[in-house]
């Protein structure tokens, strides 16, 4: 029965070799599947193919890609030699909405990027079992995707192996990378910028400068690595505001290499049962006073800086020991009686030195899974914000930004309670009006916090919760919304909102101090023969007004309208000359068809009178010659 089902599936390879030999836009096997426990399960012979640029979902369809996009039956790219050693990328994929990928079993060669999966939401892509090589920038660069896998790949000669940036829940496991590049600072194994609950564990470096460089991550489990580094002036592992992150039973193993683990401003990490050998300077440098809280315990210090303080901590409140067992760490260079001086001065040390090497058989210690987001999730972005009911307690976890939506009523005070367990667990709470502008914010909220506005409008309105930079802990926090009315604000004049509760005004070179909340309507009275000026100013961030002039017997009609001005800016101005004594309405609004500011604005109106001045056409020569003479003439008649 295994014979014959072989057979069958040799017939339908065959049959899947000619098919693609007639029609080039078909990429990959129809039986083909997943396999992520056994990846090498894959068809060998790879089709060679031109670069694939995905941006649309008709690409997907030109391509013929088998699956349905789905996260368990993704889109698969697979079995194809990419070799295009003056191309961009042989694999790009952005602009994807909710659509999900497995690029596997393929050889890839470009000239910058070997694959480039970006500028897409809720969507991610699986990289399998490829060989990449020859890429000047990124063998693997990832931005924005959560939950995805970088498995069993073999990186040569790339220089940046894998990047990613503000990505989620990923797995970077069992890869190789070797290079023969020249190597400098900017070689590394792979990159890091904003990522979180990520593992990189089994993956075997070498020759690059930096194995893992990490920059603003949090909860990182980096462990069972095999690294090799062999640049002067760099580190093996470079982490530059890491937290809460776990560096376990790694060998990281220098030639010529500066640092073995290089720490700056980076909080709350453990890093036990790690060897690291060899290193020209420091196998651990805590480079900055700001790196605190950080726990080194259970390593192994082979040979590092001549022998001569192994480690260096420029920090006072880290600890180089296991308080739990009182077991510090090993150091080749110890003298074997009392504890072992840190940076060659005596109030940094590993009071518990290890006599002899640390093994680490995972009974003493153990990686936690990754935590679960609440039920409120996926809540990430003002687009995907969750509406919550008034008076009610929610009970959520702060894994990353969460936003809300509640509605509230003008005039009405808004308040946000948060409530967490403990004084280390600090988040930061921002409100926002419906146009994303932010109205208020609080850093630093623990225990129990308070956010309270006052509604400048009716509608909706954005809730922020983040986590402080402060802290970096995983936040379990409560939640509750609520209004109460507040005091109406509006200036001395109201109401005079509507046309025939135009409130009178005092004309004579007046200034008032005004709140533009809704419409605003004035009445003035002029004399005969007068120019009158009306200006209004007023900070035109957040809202634009205008000013109208209207007859007392205005009808609606917009043809009846006597002066306006209509600018854009934050000044504006009218001036109306009359012959006859008489009433005029003065109309401030809103540009908005309703006349309701979002925003209430204070704004100052101007009234000034002239007397109209009389002015004559020019006079010519001759007529003035005529009036000096005409006189004279009568006079000597008489």
């Amino acid at each position: 029965m295994k014979i014959k089902g072989f057979i069958i599936s040799f017939i339908l390879c065959s049959i899947f070799i000619t098919s693609c030999c007639l029609n080039s836009t078909l990429l990959v096997s129809e039986n083909f599947s997943i396999n992520k426990e056994n990846p090498s399960n894959s068809i060998i012979n790879s089709l060679s193919h031109e670069p694939i640029n995905i941006d649309s979902e008709d690409d997907i369809l030109t391509y013929g890609l088998p699956g349905s996009g789905l996260r368990e039956d993704p889109y698969r790219i697979e079995n194809l030699s990419i070799n295009e050693p003056t191309t961009y990328a042989a694999i790009s994929i952005s602009d994807m909405f909710e659509v999900h990928f497995v690029v596997q079993s393929c050889e890839i060669v470009a000239r910058d990027y070997g694959i480039i999966f970006h500028n897409s939401i809720n969507s991610s892509v699986d990289v399998i079992n490829n060989s990449i090589s020859d890429c000047r920038i990124n063998g693997v660069s990832i931005s924005e995707c959560d939950i995805f896998i970088i498995a069993n790949n073999t990186f040569v000669d790339c220089i940046i192996g894998i990047h990613t940036y503000l990505c989620r829940y990923v797995e970077i496991s069992n890869n190789l990378f070797t290079n023969s590049l020249p190597v400098t600072s900017s070689v590394s194994t792979m990159e890091m910028f904003d990522c979180r609950f990520i593992k990189i564990a089994n993956n075997t470096c070498s020759g690059w400068a930096t194995n893992f460089r990490l920059f603003y991550t949090s909860h990182i489990q980096i462990y069972n690595n095999t690294c090799y580094a062999i640049q002067d002036n760099a580190a093996v592992f470079d982490f530059i505001e890491v937290w809460q992150s776990k560096i376990v039973n790694n060998l990281i193993t220098s030639q010529q290499t500066e640092f073995g683990i290089r720490l700056e401003d980076s909080s709350y990490n453990e890093i036990c049962f790690n060897e690291i050998n060899n290193c020209s300077s420091f196998g651990i440098y805590i480079k900055t006073p700001s790196c605190t809280q950080n726990i080194i315990h259970q390593n192994n210090f082979l040979n590092n800086n001549d022998n001569s303080s192994q480690a260096s901590d420029q920090s006072l409140t880290n600890v180089w020991y296991n308080s739990q067992i009182n077991k510090g760490n090993y150091w080749s260079d110890w003298s074997g009686i009392g504890s072992y001086t840190i940076n060659n001065v005596t109030y940094v040390n590993d009071p518990y030195p290890l006599a002899t090497k640390a093994e680490n058989n995972w009974t003493e210690f153990s990686l936690p899974d990754f935590p679960d987001d609440d039920y409120l999730e996926e809540n990430d972005d003002f687009d995907y914000a969750k509406t919550i009911t008034l008076d009610t307690w929610y009970n959520l976890a702060c894994l990353d930004y969460d936003y809300f939506m509640v509605e509230a009523h003008r005039f009405y005070h808004l308040n946000v309670t948060i409530l967490t367990a403990s004084e280390d667990n600090i988040i930061d709470v921002s409100i926002y009006a419906s146009n994303e502008a932010v109205l208020k914010r609080e850093r630093n909220l623990a225990v129990r916090g308070e956010v309270n506005i006052k509604c400048p409008y009716t509608g909706n309105y954005f809730i922020e919760i983040s986590e402080s930079y402060q802290s970096l802990l995983i936040t379990n926090y409560s939640l509750i919304v609520t209004t109460y009315p507040g005091e109406i604000e509006d200036d001395l004049y109201e109401e005079n909102d509507i046309f025939e509760e135009a409130i009178s005004l005092d004309i004579l070179n007046s200034t008032y101090d005004l709140i533009y909340a809704d419409f605003d309507y004035f009445k003035i009275s002029v004399e005969e023969g007068t120019n009158f000026i009306v200006e209004i100013e007023f900070d035109n961030t957040c809202i634009d007004l205008d000013l109208y002039i209207l007859p007392n017997d205005y009808s609606g009609d917009p043809s009846e309208i006597l002066g306006k001005s209509e600018s854009q800016t934050s000044k504006e101005s009218v001036t109306y000359s009359i012959s006859n004594a008489g009433g005029f309405i003065i109309l401030i609004q809103n540009t908005q068809i309703d006349g309701i500011a979002q925003f209430p604005t204070n704004y100052t109106l101007t009234l000034t009178i002239r007397g109209v001045t009389l002015q004559f056409p020019a006079i010519s020569p001759l007529i003035c010659l005529i009036l000096l003479i005409v006189p004279v003439v009568i006079r000597r008649r008489k």
